[in-house]
């Protein structure tokens, strides 16, 4: 860019800073010269302002970085060839040399792509490339076919990766549990990794060696004979202790309960102990403070 350098030009004395006026020429109506007169500002401004000329608009050094000099170094220009021109870059200042942020002499052109591989993000314009941690691709559908060349050979079968992205591959059902450790098997647990290998209570009874147990049924309890084996049982919720029949020796269960009224006044039965007892035939099992009691005896011997 350059500045208008005037010829005619006169200093107003008595000024400072320096005021310069300029020659302007004065025409009639009808186009003919009159007279040349001097004319220079006189406001008085407040601030003065920033001065529009070369050094404030576009330096020649600036102009430079775009490869722009003299006559064609406008704004314009300048930024017409920072957006559409990308042959020799963009100017960025190289930490090697870099010793003067204010020298234009400490600048170098330096490419987008040159950018890029610096950052590490590949020698390139294009897609982010997979050794630089990208795809290397701009689908989905690319990426699908870049990681697994083959199609899946059945719906079944599971997507793997053995050794990072590039070694994808599919596996079975069975060989992702062998991998896992749960028994090359599609079948029951195999003993060998946790399991029993069987599908049944019988057959695992039989693979860890557990016999078969034998039924034990519940016998009924008599109520009339007062041998061994012999069952009492007290049923009356009004009684407060508890007559073993004579001879031999009972097993008792006793509950000791009572009644009281709730929140709301309705009396509920509430149990206040349970006791066990092994006593001799004859005795008598008494509640504990006078409640009512409830239970059974058995003989045993």
């Amino acid at each position: 860019m350059q500045d208008r350098i005037p010829t005619q030009i006169i200093a107003i004395p008595d000024t400072d800073p320096i005021v310069y006026a300029i020659r302007h020429a004065e025409y009639n109506g009808s186009g003919q010269f009159q007279r040349y007169v001097y004319l220079a500002l006189a406001d008085e401004p407040e601030i003065v302002g920033t001065p529009l000329n070369n050094e404030t608009l576009l330096k020649n050094e600036t102009a430079r970085l775009r490869n722009l000099a003299g006559v064609a170094s406008t704004i314009n220009n300048f930024l017409w060839d920072l957006l559409t021109n990308n042959s020799h870059g963009i100017m960025v200042s190289e930490l090697s040399v870099l010793t003067d942020p204010g020298s234009v002499n400490n600048l170098r052109s330096i490419t987008y792509q040159e950018i890029r591989r610096r950052l590490g993000l590949g020698n390139t314009l294009s897609t982010l490339p997979v050794a630089n941690g990208g795809t290397g691709v701009t689908t989905a559908q690319a990426e699908v076919a870049r990681l697994f060349p083959t199609a899946r050979p059945t719906p079944e079968h599971f997507a793997t990766f053995a050794s990072g992205m590039a070694n994808a591959g599919w596996t079975t059902p069975q060989q992702a549990r062998n991998n896992m450790g749960l028994g090359n098997t599609l079948g029951a647990l195999p003993l060998a990794n946790g399991g029993t290998g069987q599908t049944t209570l019988a057959a695992v009874r039989n693979t860890l060696g557990i016999p078969t147990l034998p039924s034990v049924g519940v016998p009924a309890l008599p109520t009339s004979s007062e041998g061994i084996g012999s069952f009492i049982g007290v049923g009356n919720n009004n009684v407060t202790s508890i007559t073993v029949p004579s001879g031999g020796t009972w097993a008792c269960v006793m509950l000791d309960f009572d009644r009281f009224p709730d929140h709301m006044g309705n009396e509920r039965t509430w149990i206040r102990q349970i006791s066990a007892y092994v006593v001799p035939g004859g005795s008598i099992i008494s509640s504990r403070g006078g409640n009512r009691v409830t239970g059974f005896c058995w003989r045993v011997s």
